[in-house]
């Protein structure tokens, strides 16, 4: 942590959806903090609203009401937040017409990073989630499980101060958990903070806190 400012903060967040004549209230007043060089855990059954809060803290969804602060910013103020956080959703996102190397490198090449320098720090990525024998394939040639672990690695690739990842560890097995909480524990141990939802008990054992959703509303933490 520095200071006493979070990295980001989420403060007395709604979020409704309307469908039809129903109003389905996602969010409920939800206050949040994640600390610099923390590994959060959101749990809670399905429905409970832990994908509508990574999209509110990601910025693909404003909140009804409340507010999303950003190192105690307006995540509006300044630069967007793509440089910041990096986002692992459910619907992974890669490109069948790129390898998966070029997937994992695509966010280095979009800032304009040299072909050398990709190379160097897609490597490491690619070998910190064992993904060395599968870098020339495409994403069709390749399981779900390695399919994400892809999309992971694409999010750690720029270094960011925040990766949000939503049930990064659906399509993996024991060991390839194991695998993928290593790689955010290397993440946290350079600064970054990680907010993982999840439902496996592997995961949620090593975590640094856990928060509790249900309905809509956090109803518990626990360390």
């Amino acid at each position: 942590m520095t200071g006493s400012t979070p990295l980001a903060r989420l403060t007395d967040v709604s979020k409704d959806y309307h469908r039809g004549p129903e109003t389905v209230h996602a969010l409920r007043g939800v206050d949040l903090s994640i600390d610099f060089g923390e590994l959060v855990g959101i749990v809670g059954p399905s429905g409970s609203g832990k994908t509508t809060l990574i999209n509110v803290l990601c910025g693909w969804e404003h909140p009804d009401r409340g507010e999303v602060a950003w190192m105690g910013a307006s995540p509006e103020m300044g630069r967007l937040l793509w440089d910041q956080i990096a986002v692992v959703p459910q619907r992974l996102g890669l490109l069948d017409e790129l390898s998966l190397a070029d997937n994992i490198g695509l966010p280095l090449m979009l800032s304009g990073q040299k072909t050398h320098a990709r190379a160097g720090r897609v490597g490491e990525v690619v070998a910190l989630l064992e993904l060395d024998h599968l870098v020339d394939r495409r994403p069709r040639q390749v399981s779900l499980g390695e399919q994400q672990r892809t999309a992971l690695a694409r999010a750690l690739v720029m270094s960011p101060r925040l990766v949000i990842a939503d049930e990064p560890t659906g399509h993996q097995d024991a060991e390839r958990e194991t695998t993928v909480f290593d790689a955010f524990r290397a993440a946290v141990s350079t600064g970054a903070s990680c907010l993982v939802a999840t439902h496996s008990p592997r995961v949620i054992e090593q975590l640094d806190r856990v928060v509790e959703m249900e309905d809509g509303s956090i109803v518990g933490e626990r360390t």
